[in-house]
């Protein structure tokens, strides 16, 4: 059930009881702020693995776009910094 406080449109849920509920406890975080598993990866660090795809599917020839080719530059890195 949405509430209207006012001019604030923002919606409030409530349960069938008529509380709120409340959210569960984030995880810790590690160093710099990330969540423990996660990867901060530049724009540079990607732009540049995907440059570098890029370059070997147009040597190969192989299918792909632009769009791809970041996707698997973020994977690769992504993969590389957990080994």
């Amino acid at each position: 059930m949405a509430k209207r406080n006012g001019n604030d449109m923002r919606a409030t849920t409530t349960t069938s009881f008529g509380k709120t509920p409340t959210m569960a406890a984030s995880p810790s975080r590690g160093p710099g702020g990330a969540a423990p598993g996660v990867v901060n990866l530049s724009y540079q660090q990607v732009a540049a693995k995907a440059y570098e795809i890029y370059c070997n599917r147009i040597r190969t020839g192989a299918r792909g776009d632009a769009h791809s080719d970041w996707v698997a530059a973020e994977a690769a890195l992504r993969a590389a910094a957990r080994r």
